[in-house]
């Protein structure tokens, strides 16, 4: 009986050293990977698809490299929209496909059982977190728990001796999640996605139109987005950095290259910050006293690639009487949220 129960103990301990843990932040416009620990995989959450041969071209950066660019023959496919799966299949055929070059990169290894810890947007329905379930059999990953950005991100360190009501706001590409806790306890989480980092894209475009008389894509307007606009646009911003953009004139439909001012987004961008803040205190004042007094207090911790772009402390301060911590990583507090979390 020994010998049995000591063969068993080291078909466990076997078990445990032959499985990786995947944190998987499957999001719409970036989809990242930590693996035991090691950042393996940050890039857009977009396949080149081929209609003819139905086969995957590429994936990731080398895939959004090609926005605008393709033959009729090959789609850009974004397999996550507003944070969920909206199509399975091919939400698969991208996996797989980063799975594939993570093994040839030697980043995993092929024959080992890997367990997924991944994040959904709150308002996530059972349906679609049964479909990401689905999607990660696919591809031979077992999921371990699925949770809420706003819940992977208070398992960070930093959140551990917080006890009293505290929030966190994770402004994403097409949602912006918010969770109120008490301690390490969701309270309310809400679910945005009609303000969202793509809006601010949308944003630029227009507004080079208008001002500028310039038809550009969406990947330049991302270039001045995150390059000119990034932590330099200030409520009272005395100079205005500059950046050249080539695109087509609106009229002429002709080449023509201008110069274009971070100040001259600042209108639109305030406007919709104050939207989206504005909808988000609605929120907050159906919150009880006790809990809107301690969050007076603790205040809001704001993440993700749009808290990058305002004065979000200020306008916030001055918006709801809170304080406003701005995170230093906030392209990966999710997935390092995922990592660290049990």
């Amino acid at each position: 009986m020994s010998r049995f129960n000591s063969l068993i103990a080291n078909l466990n301990l076997l078990k445990y050293r032959f499985k990786t843990n995947f944190s998987l932040d499957f999001g719409s416009g970036q989809t990242r990977i930590i693996v035991e620990g090691k950042l393996v995989w940050d890039q857009p959450t977009v396949l080149a698809w081929h209609s003819r041969l139905q086969a995957v071209v590429s994936i990731g950066d080398q895939a959004a490299a090609l926005r605008e660019k393709t033959p009729a023959h090959i789609k850009l496919i974004y397999p996550v929209q507003k944070g969920v799966i909206a199509e399975l299949d091919y939400a698969a055929y991208y996996l797989k496909a980063v799975l594939d070059q993570l093994r040839e990169q030697k980043k995993i290894h092929p024959w080992i059982t890997a367990y997924c810890k991944v994040s959904l947007p709150s308002n996530a329905s059972p349906l679609e977190k049964d479909q990401l379930r689905q999607v990660l059999d696919q591809v031979g990953l077992k999921t371990k728990k699925v949770m809420s950005s706003t819940e992977a991100i208070v398992s960070l360190t930093p959140f551990n001796k917080i006890t009293q009501s505290h929030g966190v706001i994770d402004f994403g590409a097409q949602t912006v999640d918010m969770g109120i806790f008490i301690g390490s306890q969701l309270f309310r989480a809400v679910t945005l996605n009609n303000i969202s980092g793509n809006s601010f894209t949308q944003a630029v475009i227009d507004q080079v139109s208008v001002e500028y008389k310039l038809q550009i894509g969406w990947r330049i307007a991302e270039q001045i987005k995150h390059q000119l606009l990034a932590g330099k646009l200030t409520l009272s911003s005395k100079s205005s950095p500059v950046m050249t953009v080539r695109g087509k004139d609106t009229q002429t439909q002709l080449v023509k290259v201008v110069r274009v001012t971070a100040a001259s987004f600042q209108t639109k961008f305030y406007d919709l910050a104050e939207t989206l803040l504005s909808e988000l205190k609605e929120i907050i004042n159906e919150l009880p006293p006790e809990v809107v007094t301690q969050l007076q207090e603790q205040g809001f911790y704001l993440t993700g690639g749009c808290s990058q772009l305002l004065d979000w402390q200020i306008m916030i301060k001055e918006s709801w009487q809170m304080p406003v911590i701005i995170s230093s990583t906030p392209q990966l507090d999710v997935v390092k949220g995922l990592a660290h979390g049990r």
